[in-house]
């Protein structure tokens, strides 16, 4: 999957349409709502997953939003945020366009 690294984000969101390729248990997913970037809210729907792992680090049941997505063509899959970010170091190194975990 591809995510936006966003340090905005308070929770690590997906597109809810991509849900369904992933062993995510939808019927114990709560209902929700979250802000979008330009203050919106929009409903969502919150669901536990066995394991995210970015980069060098893996976390165990974490909770994360899926949110409807409207506009054009997907460019990415979600948005990796401060759940998982705030817990390690890391260095954008936008020239190469990559994140260095330390």
């Amino acid at each position: 999957m591809e995510l936006v690294l966003d340090t905005g984000a308070t929770r690590t969101a997906l597109h809810e349409g991509i849900a369904g390729r992933l062993p995510i248990d939808l019927r114990s997913a709560r209902s929700a709502m979250a802000e979008v970037a330009d203050g919106r809210m929009v409903r969502s729907r919150v669901a536990r997953i066995d394991l995210l792992s970015v980069g060098p680090f893996s976390h165990p049941s974490m909770e994360l939003e899926l949110i409807p997505y409207q506009g054009s063509e997907r460019t990415h899959d979600g948005l990796l945020g401060m759940d998982f970010l705030g817990r390690h170091r890391y260095q954008i190194d936008m020239e190469h366009e990559q994140i260095h975990w330390f």
